[in-house]
Order: C-alpha cells, then structure tokens, then sequence
C-alpha cells in the first residue's frame, strides 16, 4: 500500500461506520468506544470488540437457513504500519478477567494434582491409579499453536476460544508448516463442523462437536495475502475485513488532556466479565423479527445479484456469507442490550429494531471492504479489471435516481477523486450494460 497509487486511492476512500451506528450502539459498546476519536482507529476498536464478544457468550443461539449458529466472528483488520491497527489490543481486554480465571483455576488444579501424585508415589501401601490430569481451558488461543494443540484447547474450554493476534503473520506462519496447518479447521469452524485429531503420542483422540471460535486479526494487505493467497480460499468469504489508508500524521502524544486508557479498560472490562458469566450454561435462543427477516432476505438477494453481475461471479461466497454474519452482528449487539436491561432470565432474545439496522448498516460497510479486498488478492480475472468494475459499480451506487451530466461529473470529482473523462467513461458503460435511462440528452435515470 505505497502512497500514491492507485491502491492508496481506492484504500484511502474505503467507507467508514456512519456516526448513526455509534450513536444506538448498545451503552457497552459506545463505552468501548468513545475515547478514540479518529473515524478509522474508532472502526478498528468497535470491529475488534465485536470479534472478541462475539467469543464470550458460547451458549446463545440462533437458526439461521435451518441450522444452529452461535455469534463467533473472524475479522481481519488490514492497513498499513502505524495507521492506528494498534488499537485494536486494548478490545482483548473485554475478555482478559475471564481468560485469566481460567488460568488460575488450571495453576491451582495442576498443583493439587501434583501434590496429590508426589503423595501417592511416596506412599507405598497407596495403589490409586486413576488420578486425572486437569483439563487447561483458555479463552484466548495463541495462533502459533499446532493443530493438535488447538483442537485439544477447543476440547478442553467446552468448545469455544478466540484467537487474538495483532500481526497475522503469526496464524500465516503457522499455517505453512505441517503441525500447524489448521487452515481446514478455521473454515470448518467457522460453521461449527465437528472437527477431530488423532495423535500417536499417547493415543490421543479429540473430537470437538459445534466448536465455536471467534479470530481476530490485523496486518498488512501482504499479511492478509499470505494469510488467504487467493480469492477461492475459502477463508476469504468467511471473514469480516476493515482496510484503510490514512495519510501520514503525527497525534499529540502528551498525556495533556488525555485519558488514561487502561485506567478506562480495567473500569469497563469488569462489565464484560459479568456479562459472560451470565450466560455461560444457559441455552438462550436469539430471534429476528418476521420483518427484520423479509429486509435482511430482500436486501442480500439485492446485492448478490448487483455484485455477481456487475463485478464477477466469485463474489457470490461473499455475499452469502456475508448474510450470516449480519445475522450473528445482530445477535451480539442484542445480547449486550439485554444484558444492559438486566434481562438475564428469558430463554429467547428478539432482536430489536435499532439493533438490527445498525447490524445491516455494518454489514454495508464491511461488504465494501471485503470487496475491495476482493479485487486485491489472485483470481481468475485480472486484478485491475475487477478493480475497474467495483469502482464503477461504487460510482453507480452515489448515483441521485435522477441527474443530469453536470451532478454526476460533480461526484465522480469531489467524492471518489475521478477525472472528468472517467465520468463520462462510466456513464457510457453503465448505459450500454443497460443501468441507465438518457430520457434526454445530458439527463439520466436509474434503473
């Protein structure tokens, strides 16, 4: 991402979450939130405190096309060094209280265990032989894990984890080699497909039924390219991105004015702790509405069918999928608001309006950035056609219903940086693809 291409155009103009989203967050979230007053480092920590709630109520459930599926998200955020990716860190917090209890216990466990071994061994007349090892269950998974070491965390922790890393080169390293390449895993957990290892060493067998993993990341879009090398991995549909470019810029750094952000993560991670706690056996039931549903049905029939025919057809995956994760957004900002109510003893969680539109409206931002993505990584087509098609299609979608040459050139200018023979390069397309109407010369209307 060199400043000055045409990479850092488009990167540079990629959408950022509408102000109306923060503002009906549920309160939890806006306190994550709203000490970071950049639009893109705002993005990275509302985008990364999702992927780690997402991770922290395993026992909520909800049917989406006939099938059970909980919240677990896989995010990545890509941008160049020093572009505020950082920020994201301060999010692990949401889930540290509870990763380190885990830990504690298991520190306590071990040293029972061994003590109670040690006794055993110096007592001669003792013939116990069935003391168990204790299970080590963890919240967060170190990505640079083997394969058989995560699916025994998985195991252990009752099915559920989050992998947290800030440099993705961590989780692509380890992919590459043999005894970590749980590339399979990623994808077959992300829709809770049973996943199993079998070991020789003690001949170990773990089977993990509905595992559900929540991952999130940062890194580069090289980072991102050796982590999915081309757009038929199917890891690339399954994940939510935020990409961006900001201009070079230094931040006044004093502690003027400034609050101390631990301080604030250390008072709020506490409500975090309690809402997981709150859920963790209860089976609790999330729904949409009839009419959430028609709009969430009407809408990505929409954008399936403008993105496949208007862009390539590879993007149909990102569609799809896409849809369920707009499903599992809704059910994490629910599940936060009734928590907030105090609304801990229902089986069921209707989604409520305000929720659900922000989850369509993330959902409009984050399928922008996956497809700008998209058009960066291998595919069957060329790069720069795709990227060429997109941008025109983005063009098209800042289109009034109805304007006139001298509106359009107005736009192209102003908002997306575009000459004034690229306008008139992209309305001579869009009307020979038949997306537009000349009722008159000069005038157009949308189809």
């Amino acid at each position: 991402m060199e400043a000055g291409t045409d990479i850092d155009r488009i990167f540079s103009s990629t959408q950022i979450v509408p102000d109306e989203v923060y503002a009906n967050l549920p309160d939890m979230l806006i306190e994550v939130c709203k000490h970071f007053e950049s639009g893109r480092e705002r993005d990275v920590v509302l985008a990364s405190a999702l992927g780690v709630v997402s991770g922290l109520f395993p026992s909520i459930y909800g049917i989406y096309d006939n099938k059970r599926v909980h919240a677990n998200l896989f995010l990545f955020i890509c941008a160049p060094a020093a572009s505020f990716k950082g920020s994201m860190n301060w999010t692990r917090k949401l889930g540290e209280g509870y990763h380190k209890e885990l830990l504690e216990a298991y520190k306590a466990e071990k040293k029972e265990y061994d003590e109670t071994v040690n006794a055993s061994k110096s007592d001669k007349n003792n013939t116990n032989t069935t003391i168990e090892l204790p299970l080590r269950k963890l919240l967060f998974i170190p990505a640079n894990s083997s394969s058989a070491s995560v699916i025994q965390t998985l195991f252990q922790s009752k099915s559920s984890g989050i992998i947290f890393e800030s440099e993705a080169d961590t989780l692509s390293g380890t992919l590459k080699n043999d005894w970590g390449n749980y590339s399979d895993m990623l994808r077959k957990g992300f829709h809770h497909e049973t996943i199993s290892s079998n070991r020789k060493t003690n001949s170990e067998y773990y089977e993990v039924d509905m595992p559900k993993l929540s991952v999130v990341l940062s890194g580069t879009l090289a980072q991102v390219q050796r982590l999915i090398p081309n757009v038929e991995d199917g890891l690339f549909s399954r994940c939510l991105f935020y990409t961006y470019i900001i201009p070079p810029t230094w931040r006044d750094v004093s502690p003027k004015n400034k609050i101390d952000m631990e301080q604030h993560f250390q008072a709020i991670k506490e409500n975090y702790y309690k809402m997981l706690k709150a859920h963790a056996d209860k089976e609790i039931k999330f729904e949409l509405q009839e009419h959430q549903w028609e709009m969430l049905n009407e809408c990505f029939e929409r954008w399936l069918i403008d993105y496949s025919t208007q862009i390539s057809r590879d993007t149909r995956s990102v569609i799809v999928r896409l849809g369920l994760i707009t499903f599992r957004i809704a059910m994490i900002l629910s599940v936060v608001r009734n928590f907030e109510r105090k609304n801990t003893t229902s089986d069921n969680i209707i989604c409520g309006d305000s929720d659900f539109v922000a989850a369509m409206s993330l959902a409009e931002t984050f399928r922008e950035h996956a497809l700008t993505i998209f058009t960066h990584l291998p595919n069957g087509s060329s790069g720069g056609e795709l990227r060429e098609k997109k941008f025109r299609k983005d063009f098209y979608d800042l289109l009034p219903l109805e304007f006139d040459r001298k509106t359009v050139v107005e736009i192209g200018v102003t908002e997306m940086k575009l000459a004034e023979r690229t306008v008139d390069k992209y309305l001579k397309e869009l009307f020979k693809i038949n997306m537009l109407d000349q009722p008159k010369y000069g005038c157009y209307v949308k189809k």
